[in-house]
């Protein structure tokens, strides 16, 4: 699996080839890692904003279950670069727990585990100061808890930080 995040992380959020700027911040032309995989001759490659977390899980399950060499490219702009920008904007508007949809089945902690869920003992709440409202919980919680406040945005369905 190929994690296209926009950067490289590890070394301090500078370009790469794969993105559309120098280390300057001067236009440059972008690799296309799709374009590249499939020019080694690999047949099975699949490009996923890996936020469609059933769309992530089905491709991940259908390429161990494929003979020869499977690639997937998660594509999504790091979320500390995307929130930055969003600040910048005064976008972050975080999500909540409706307390009346919550049945405190835990889920939402146990699978996505995102530091913002806080465990109150009866409910799940979520730190506003914490959470930067990617929503990226929302298709977790089965019971439909998890929502947005007026103004925030839907990153999957809005296309943020892709």
């Amino acid at each position: 699996m190929i994690l296209d995040n926009r950067i490289t992380a590890m070394t301090g959020h500078q370009p790469h080839p794969g993105v559309s700027y120098t280390a300057t911040g001067r236009p440059a032309r972008e690799i296309d890692l799709e374009k590249l995989v499939r020019s080694l001759g690999i047949e099975n490659v699949e490009v996923i904003d890996p936020f469609d977390h059933k769309r992530m899980e089905k491709a991940v399950r259908d390429s161990l279950n494929r003979d020869g060499v499977s690639v997937i490219i998660a594509r999504r702009e790091c979320a500390l670069l995307t929130v930055r920008k969003l600040r910048q904007k005064g976008r972050i508007i975080p999500y909540i727990v409706d307390p009346e949809r919550c049945t405190y089945c835990r889920v939402c902690i146990n699978t996505f585990a995102c530091p913002a869920f806080i465990d109150t003992g009866e409910k799940v709440k979520i730190d506003p100061a914490v959470c930067f409202g990617c929503g990226a919980c929302v298709t977790v919680c089965p019971y439909n808890a998890i929502v947005p406040q007026e103004g925030s945005l839907n990153w999957l369905k809005e296309g943020v930080g892709v």
